[in-house]
């Protein structure tokens, strides 16, 4: 998987999925660079995504997510949902 940056402060977004065909689970994870006001690293954002699909072009799913400094210690985290609907031409 492959994102682009949100703003000026964070880099590029990075990440790998899974799926389980048998119960229409995708499991997803996304790291992304922090990138502090002065141009030098800031640490990295770990994100870790569940989505169970609700019908052909939708699903709905939970994640985690942490903020880490340049030592790999966790400074923020926290936990939210989510509902994704794919766009069609």
């Amino acid at each position: 998987m492959e994102g682009p940056a949100n703003d000026h402060l964070s880099g590029d977004q990075r990440g790998t999925w899974t799926a389980r065909w048998s119960d229409g689970e995708f499991r997803f994870t996304i790291l992304q660079n922090n990138i502090n006001a002065d141009g030098t690293a800031g640490g990295l954002y770990v994100i870790k995504n569940t989505m169970t699909m609700t019908g052909t072009d939708s699903g709905t799913g939970k994640f985690t997510f942490q903020i880490l400094n340049n030592a790999g210690a966790v400074v923020f985290a926290g936990t939210g949902s989510f509902k994704a609907t794919r766009v069609r031409p």
